[in-house]
């Protein structure tokens, strides 16, 4: 059964035990297994990452609401970090051959039941949003909660999607939603007399004021440092390497330097792989040269398993193809034509217009899956992996790219 990903996090990160105690709440739900947890005092932040089948996940991350819900109280709570709760944001993420749907739904069961059984508001956000405005996290967090607070039951922009229209008076509010695959990403600066400097990197870099695609970031004084907080959501068109030169080039531009970088939870092994990869200017198919990746293949039996067909003498060309796919599909120009100009006012309602953009950001899901999968392909997962990119290239109106990869496919089944 397909694992899903639950990323919790909470208005807590001083108190290791109080934090213990959520994660332990998570541990001991049937079908839980705690992958990572890290909490930051200056954020007052903890993130626990946890995964669990799709029919399990859910009460899980109950356990988690309530141990959060009994364990912080929001009324004395400062940190640099937006929030709006204790269990302040909450995301299902689709792992393996799960669906962003099945997310969607787990997100919305989840919601029903935070409001229905704990009382406390909740708001969708991302792919499981109802209401456009809110796929943005950021826009469900705007006041954060002291302004949720003044504006929850009267504002009628700020009804939560369930619960009461009020806030809860020691957790607050809740954010549900499910999105894909994020890579939480950190650069620090140098000292916080930098911060006004940082504040410039972090607008040039954003994608919403005009910065390279799905890189989300703030300006923060973190324990005297001035740090850039991002969130990388899209890593097939921005991937967490690309991301960094940016910062480092506008850093530069004013006279300052990346001190240190910091990850929060966990990266997929394509997005390390490609910041290897282009650190050491390698092909993206130097990936399937890793000695011990190899091993585990070998380990596992994939390694000698004949490649689905494929003639030897064609594995090197059709991973070429699939490469050259890639490169494609990750193009902007390619994309755009898709989003229909979502960006743009129009006689397109606001429900279609965020019906297009969660099949694009699921596209850019795919994406990642398979700039992963073309990185350390073994000949026993080529073909799967041409059909993929196929597919993908299809989905994207790009049929005749499409038809000549399915063509060199057939070529090297013979």
């Amino acid at each position: 059964m397909p694992l899903i990903e639950c990323v919790p996090n909470f208005s807590e990160g001083r108190d290791i035990g109080v934090v213990s105690r959520i994660r332990d709440a998570i541990a001991a739900a049937r079908g839980a297994t705690v992958l990572d947890w890290s909490a930051d005092a200056w954020h007052h932040r903890s993130v626990i990452t946890f995964v669990a089948p799709a029919s399990q996940i859910v009460d899980a991350a109950l356990a988690a609401v309530v141990a959060a819900r009994d364990s912080i109280d929001m009324r004395a709570h400062a940190g640099v970090h937006p929030r709006i709760g204790a269990a302040d944001v909450i995301p299902f993420v689709p792992l393996g051959e799960a669906t962003m749907a099945e997310c969607v739904d787990l997100a919305r069961t989840l919601g029903a039941r935070v409001g229905q059984e704990l009382e406390i508001p909740v708001y969708l956000y991302g792919e499981a949003a109802t209401i456009p405005e809110r796929s943005h996290l950021a826009n469900v967090r705007r006041g954060q909660l002291e302004g949720l607070r003044e504006t929850i039951a009267v504002d009628p922009s700020r009804t939560p999607d369930f619960g009461p229209a009020r806030v809860h008076p020691t957790f607050g509010a809740i954010a549900i939603g499910a999105r894909p695959v994020l890579v939480a990403f950190n650069c620090f600066l140098g000292d916080a007399g930098n911060l006004s400097a940082v504040r410039e990197i972090a607008r040039a870099v954003r994608e919403s004021s005009g910065g390279l695609p799905g890189i989300r970031a703030l300006a923060l004084d973190v324990d005297g440092q001035a740090q850039l907080s991002m969130n990388l959501v899209d890593l097939a068109r921005t991937p967490v390497h690309v991301a960094l030169d940016a910062v480092r080039r506008e850093a530069v531009a004013r006279g300052l330097m990346i001190t240190r970088s910091e990850l929060i939870g966990l990266m997929p092994e394509g997005a390390i792989d490609a910041a290897a990869l282009h650190a050491l200017r390698l092909p993206r198919t130097a990936g399937g040269r890793i000695l011990e990746r190899l091993v585990r293949e070998i380990d596992s039996g994939a390694a000698d398993t004949p490649a689905a067909g494929i003639q030897s003498s064609a594995v090197g060309e059709l991973m070429d193809a699939c490469e050259a796919m890639l490169d494609l599909l990750v193009d902007p120009r390619t994309i755009a034509p898709v989003s229909g100009g979502l960006g743009d006012s129009g006689p397109e309602d606001g429900a279609s217009r965020a019906s297009a953009a969660r099949g694009l950001s699921a596209t850019g899901a795919n994406m990642q899956v398979l700039a992963a999968d073309i990185g350390h392909a073994v000949p026993a997962r080529l073909a799967s992996v041409a059909s993929s990119a196929v597919r993908l290239a299809e989905s994207l109106g790009q049929r005749d790219a499409a038809t000549r990869l399915r063509a060199k496919l057939r070529a090297a089944e013979g």
